[in-house]
């Protein structure tokens, strides 16, 4: 367990690490707005592959405990998803979002980040680990390599096929590693409650990343591709570094709860130790920004003051953070609490973000997801129960 855990942490470290070169060089030889407009395409199929796939990924890693998938459930779990994402690829391309890339691209790059989030999961759950950091850190040197190699075409359309491409060499590797069985009668009976447990996180999962997406669209709108490629990179450059740390901290702790959910009397005290320490994380994280950053500045291509930095740190900090202190909410299948907190957590940050736009104000964006961070932490915290059931 050690061993794994520890070759887990050392592959997400370096996966983490090349995310934030490939960041670094789409920035630096395509520019912060082309960056900024490639952030919000693929803000956009993640939003979309959410809501098609996560309810898939969750289901079979907390609900599958056999060595071979029924084929129905399989077959029609991929149906479902490519329907799915053909209809939400036509909503959002149609009515919700001035996209700069075309029909197609958005079609399958959502597909390809889909499938990805259903691979990811089945080596996850097999326990797979030294193979899923050699396929993923090969995923990420293909988007580099696609990218080095036509870096003449200097286009959003390189940058999305460089992702379709790398995601769709991960899963086909890992198509090897499912065992399908014939149909059985149960089939019907096990995709009903696959998608009764998955679709309220992958719900959860989709108003997320559509926070995200609704914010970076208002600055796009307001002030322009400049600053919206500005704040993107430093968000996402800030969302890899902390994924560093949280996402092995997350994936860790959830089996030692669930291991012991039977030893745990009292779920609030539960989450109000990971409420204070995960506020104190996000604390800390936002005063090592605060201190140091002055220093290294004028090595990186960030352009936001120190101090708006510092508080956009705190917020997205706190908000990835989020999936270690709503574990309590996951374990008492409060699914819809979640749900219903963040979709509070995103009315109020949009109304915030449209505020502070009309008053010509974008340093009050970092404000909003620092503010929205704190306030669903609050709200799922008052969600959790006092008495274990």
């Amino acid at each position: 367990m050690i061993k794994d855990s520890s070759v887990y942490f050392a592959s997400k470290i370096v996966i983490a690490l090349l995310n934030l070169y490939v960041i670094y060089y789409i920035a630096n030889h395509f520019g912060s707005e082309t960056y900024g407009n490639f952030s919000i395409s693929l803000l956009i199929s993640v939003t979309i592959s959410n809501i098609t796939a996560t309810w898939i990924s969750q289901a079979y890693l907390r609900k599958f405990d056999k060595e071979c998938i029924d084929l129905g459930v399989f077959a029609i779990s991929i149906v479902c998803m490519l329907l799915s994402t053909a209809i939400f690829s036509s909503i959002f391309y149609c009515y919700s979002f001035d996209i700069r890339n075309s029909y197609g691209e958005l079609f399958f790059l959502s597909v390809s980040q889909s499938v990805y989030i259903i691979g990811r999961t089945i080596l996850q759950k097999h326990r797979l680990i030294k193979k899923f950091f050699v396929l993923d850190s090969l995923r990420m040197l293909t988007i580099l390599l696609v990218l080095v190699l036509f870096e003449f075409k200097q286009g959003l359309s390189l940058i999305i096929y460089s992702y379709i491409i790398g995601n769709m060499f991960f899963i086909c590797v890992v198509l090897g590693n499912i065992n399908v069985k014939s149909f059985s009668g149960e089939t019907f009976k096990t995709l009903s409650s696959w998608f009764k447990f998955g679709f309220p996180v992958a719900i959860w999962l989709s108003l997320a990343s559509l926070q995200l997406l609704v914010d970076r669209e208002l600055l796009r709108y307001f002030f322009g591709d400049t600053a919206s490629g500005n704040y993107s990179l430093s968000y996402d450059l800030i969302l890899k570094f902390a994924s560093i740390l949280i996402i092995p901290i997350s994936n860790a702790i959830y089996p030692i709860l669930v291991e012991n959910e039977r030893k745990i009397s009292n779920y609030k005290s539960v989450s109000t130790f990971l409420s204070l320490a995960s506020l104190g994380i996000a604390l800390l994280s936002s005063l090592f920004v605060y201190i140091f950053w002055p220093y290294v500045v004028d090595y990186t291509m960030v352009e936001l003051p120190t101090i708006e930095l510092s508080i956009l740190t705190f917020g997205v900090v706190l908000w990835q953070l989020g999936l270690i202190y709503q574990k309590p909410l996951e374990m008492q299948n409060k699914t819809l609490g979640m749900v219903i907190n963040i979709l509070i957590c995103i009315v109020i940050s949009l109304l915030l973000n449209v505020c502070f736009s009309l008053l010509n104000y974008p340093s009050g964006f970092p404000i909003t997801v620092a503010f929205s961070s704190i306030l669903y932490l609050c709200l799922t915290y008052y969600k959790s129960s006092k008495v274990a059931r």
